[in-house]
């Protein structure tokens, strides 16, 4: 007669481990997406968010996207924009910036075909060509949606705090994964 003996199922609790962390990671990525989504000014940046969640590897990426109208809902356009922005130089310096630009007051294009800044063409008849527009197309007093959630988010520990007490709650159930056999 063969005596019985505690196995571990380590297979099994790797995936209700993996599992669990993948809700949790959704979870908060669903907290952070609201935290930027409530504080955004305009329904353009509200619509332009986006929740990602891509595992590669037993590596979890989440992550909130914003397209171009969140990223200016949340640091502004024009001269009334965030000059602190990570991202502002790298645009002021591409394809999409208004070469007749030279601050950051919106001013006409040349006559011609451009790209947009969500990289469609469009046509600029010349008339209003380095002239002041803001006056037309408004400027945009940033809401800091992305800035003040990134803030409390992770400056706040929130991200550290909900993953302690969910791995606590994991290790106390750890012995479902025990089997006596």
């Amino acid at each position: 007669m063969d005596k019985k003996t505690l196995h571990f199922n380590s297979a099994r609790a790797i995936d209700g481990f993996k599992d669990k962390m993948i809700s949790t990671a959704n979870d908060l990525l669903n907290e952070y997406y609201a935290e930027i989504h409530n504080q955004m000014r305009t329904t353009s940046g509200r619509e332009g968010l986006e929740k990602l969640t891509e595992i590669e590897e037993n590596i979890i990426k989440c992550r909130v996207i914003g397209n171009a109208r969140a990223i200016m809902d949340s640091y502004g356009t024009g001269s009334a924009m965030d000059k602190d922005n990570p991202y502002l130089d790298e645009y002021m310096n591409s394809e999409l910036w208004n070469d007749l630009r030279s601050g950051y007051t919106i001013v006409g294009r040349s006559q011609g075909r451009y790209k947009n800044i969500y990289g469609a063409t469009d046509y600029s008849t010349g008339s209003m060509a380095g002239s002041d527009v803001e006056g037309i197309t408004g400027v945009q007093q940033p809401s800091y949606a992305f800035q003040n959630a990134e803030t409390w988010f992770f400056g706040g520990n929130r991200v550290n705090e909900i993953l302690s007490l969910v791995i606590k709650e994991y290790f106390r159930g750890i012995a479902q994964y025990f089997e006596y056999r």
